[in-house]
This record gives structure tokens, sequence and C-alpha cells, in this order.
């Protein structure tokens, strides 16, 4: 699910391993996950939105967004299912959004990993450690 149909064609066209057990959705995720029948479960939920803090000021609203995403992504995740939780905003830290990953989640899935920057990718300062990657799995 994209909001832009553009990234939503580039998915399909390049990552459709399984199409029969594919959906590819241009939606506004806060709409579409209210909207959507609670009896519709998935395996895999990626969430990945864009970066939501740009000033330190954004900060608390961009938590607030987060917690509500990955409660609503809950809400349709098989027993068994995997959340891949992504966060690209660089004035939130790595342990910052995994505590607030946890908090929405809770004891209903286990962290399983964090995909750590690639070395061709170094950090050498806080803000520089923008895209997280967290797995979490039921």
């Amino acid at each position: 699910m994209d909001i832009s149909q553009g990234a939503v064609d580039f998915a399909r066209a390049h990552h459709s391993l399984h199409p029969e057990r594919q959906k590819w959705i241009k939606a506004d995720i806060f709409t579409w996950f209210k909207l959507l029948p609670q009896k519709e479960k998935f395996d895999v939920i990626i969430v990945d939105p864009p970066s939501m803090a740009a000033e330190a000021s954004q900060i608390p609203i961009a938590l607030r967004a987060y917690r509500t995403l990955y409660t609503l992504a809950l809400e349709h995740l098989n027993k068994e299912g995997t959340i891949v939780a992504c966060c690209c905003t660089s004035r939130i830290s790595r342990h910052r959004f995994r505590g607030e990953v946890d908090k929405a989640v809770g004891s209903r899935l286990r962290f399983k990993k964090t995909i750590e920057p690639e070395d061709d990718h170094p950090v050498s300062f806080p803000e520089g450690d923008y895209l997280k990657l967290l797995i979490y799995q039921g």
C-alpha cells in the first residue's frame, strides 16, 4: 500500500513473487486500516512511512503516528505473522523508535532483529542513522 500510484505500480512490477497472494493498494494507510474489516488478516505487513519529523518540535506528533500505525497494523496481522517496522526520520533515534513500536505491539509480537546500516553507508553522527528497520514476529 502506498498513497502514490507510481509506487504501487513499481512494487507490483518488481516485487510480485506470488501475485495471487499479494495485494497492491493505493490509499492513505491511516484511513485504509480503519476501513478494513477486522477479519482481514495478513501474514506480513511492512510499514514504511515517509519521514515525519523534519524539526524537533514534530517528534511527538511523529511518535503518536508510529504508535497508531503499528497498533492498527497489529489488528490485521495473522497470529504468527511478521511486521517489518521502518523509520526514516533522522530526529528519532533507533532506540526511541524501537521503544515506540514495542509499546504498540505489546507482548503479542517478539522482537526478532534490527537491520543495521550497511557498510557502504557508515553512520558517523546520530542523525546519519536515519533509516531504521525492525522485524517483529508473532
